[in-house]
């Protein structure tokens, strides 16, 4: 009888040493770019956190910290939101670092995992080279791990190259989702998982308040730790007063203050409680569907247009289908319907007005948004989230931005159209309105974009602003060919050089955006919407 009361002890032993050896490390994202302090690392140890995320250190006192707390430092190099030609451009950099990273760390338990790269295009196959250099490199030290970070789940293309690689998972309903979807054999884990926070909301019937957060990583936090994964990492720690509005993930707020989400991470972390109790709070009043209603208000202001102002409606037959028409009755000043291309003027400023609000709120709620954000000062993502948190002023006030833009479109004409002595604002008027008549067909995709989910958003953003680009450059093609038809062959050259750069500012400045000094190219940009 105590013989066999012996073995099912050490079988049940046994087990619980299995168990524990495949249960994933819980760690935490740290906060910003500096690394914490030996007071921060024992806060965070008490919450039952066995590793961090963080920049690479250079204090050898933070590692002896670490090695004493039984800390996992995974330390990560600064190269983040690259495509595959700038890491190969960043390998020399990068190895540089990471040799003394390993100098550094030598003989330190707590210096064992170290990042490659963040959130870079891992799913073109040319990035796979930066990898393998560097792994290669970590080969010589002993029981060195390296990884990186990637936003792509089935298109990751270089998973063989490292020992492991941590997923983003933030932006999924589902985090399992990632996990279930994973094409590759090589281990992998959560390298960031959590939901924002607006300030001031209240209550699990609000869906960004701190309750719903803390109830978020009850509900799938659990299911991560049993997953077969090597750690799950909660994004982040903290926030620090440099975030936008929507950047605000942390445990605890700019003010180092708990939100309910720490009692939660630190009791599933410990294994010290389970379940939660929040406060529902009252159902938030429910948003104005701003672009729907301006989508509406615009078809309703054209179609009242259409049916009460005959020269409005000849205008547009005659344009549309007997062009030639169109032009000799601007030429000879017959039948221009003012008021009519005042308010096709001020509906063009609207959708425009929408489709900047688009591309911001987009940016922010989302990961094909971030490389986009990265190079911004936090002045400027304090703007940005501002923008992002009030669409109907937001809208208006890009709206008027464009009815800016138009008026100087508008003098430049008049300054073309004065060398053969036609100046004149209707007539300025009906050549503008009339060559951007196919902004209206962005209107469908404006008013149907609340209608989509969360990871649907980047690509019907992206639709709309390609959409908008093509619209932009065409008017401007547009306008250029009708003021040289009204002005006669000598004269079109003078349109080309005078109306062409006011058509084409906007497109240049978007593609400014889209292009940031990170290196997050189109390209890229473009990989993270439509690769998942």
């Amino acid at each position: 009888m105590l013989e066999r009361a012996f073995r099912l002890c050490l079988l049940a032993s046994l087990c619980a040493t299995a168990s524990f050896a495949q249960t994933p490390m819980r760690g935490v994202v740290w906060s910003s770019d500096s690394t914490p302090t030996a007071a921060d690392l024992h806060r965070i140890r008490q919450a039952g956190v066995q590793a961090i995320r963080l920049p690479l250190v250079h204090d050898r006192s933070l590692l002896i910290e670490a090695d004493s707390l039984g800390l996992s430092l995974f330390q990560e190099l600064p190269m983040r939101y690259l495509t595959a030609s700038s890491l190969m451009d960043s390998l020399d950099s990068a190895a540089s670092q990471l040799a003394r990273a390993l100098e550094l760390g030598a003989g330190h338990a707590s210096a064992a995992h170290y990042g490659l790269a963040n959130y870079s295009d891992t799913s073109n196959e040319a990035a796979c080279s930066y990898f393998t250099d560097l792994a290669r490199m970590a080969d010589v030290a002993l029981n060195v791990q390296v990884y990186y970070v990637s936003p792509f789940i089935e298109s990751d293309r270089c998973t063989h190259t490292v020992d492991f690689v941590l997923l983003d998972v933030r932006h999924l309903p589902d985090p399992s989702w990632a996990l279930d979807r994973w094409p590759h054999p090589a281990r992998v884990g959560v390298g960031a998982l959590g939901t924002a926070v607006t300030e001031g909301a209240f209550g699990l019937r609000n869906l960004r308040s701190p309750q719903s957060q803390a109830r978020y990583f009850e509900l799938h936090l659990p299911t991560l730790l049993d997953a077969p994964v090597n750690a799950v990492f909660v994004y982040r720690w903290g926030d620090n007063s440099a975030l936008h509005e929507a950047d605000r993930w942390g445990l605890l707020d700019s003010l180092d203050q708990l939100r309910p989400a720490y009692e939660v991470v630190r009791g599933l972390y410990t294994g010290t409680q389970q379940e939660f109790a929040f406060p529902a709070g009252k159902a938030a009043q429910g948003e104005t569907p701003w672009l729907v209603v301006v989508g509406w208000l615009a078809i309703l202001a054209l179609g009242l247009t259409y049916a009460v102002s005959i020269s409005w409606r000849n205008l547009v037959h005659r344009f549309l289908t007997r062009h030639g028409f169109y032009l000799d009755s601007v030429r000879m000043g017959r039948e221009f319907p003012g008021i009519g291309s005042l308010i096709f003027m001020l509906v063009q400023a609207l959708i425009t007005g929408c489709v900047c609000w688009l591309v911001v709120h987009t940016a922010l709620e989302s990961r094909a948004g971030e490389p986009m954000l990265a190079s911004l000062s936090p002045a400027m993502l304090q703007i940005a989230g501002r923008i992002a948190g009030d669409p109907g002023r937001s809208t208006l006030l890009f709206s008027g931005v464009n009815l800016v833009f138009q008026m100087a479109l508008l003098l430049a004409g008049m300054s073309v159209l004065s060398t053969r002595g036609l100046a004149g604002v209707k007539r300025v008027i009906t050549l503008q309105v009339s060559a951007q008549w196919h902004v209206i067909c962005l209107l469908p995709l404006i008013m149907v974009y609340p209608s989509f989910s969360q990871a649907d958003l980047p690509l019907i953003t992206g639709l709309t602003a390609g959409g908008w680009i093509l619209a932009g450059v065409f008017s401007g093609v547009r306008l250029v060919v009708d003021y040289g038809a009204v002005l006669g062959p000598s004269r079109r050259i003078v349109a080309l050089f005078v109306l062409m750069p006011q058509a084409l500012s906007v497109t240049a400045a978007l593609a400014w955006v889209l292009y940031t000094p990170t290196g997050a190219s189109i390209a890229y940009w473009w990989h993270l919407i439509v690769r998942p």
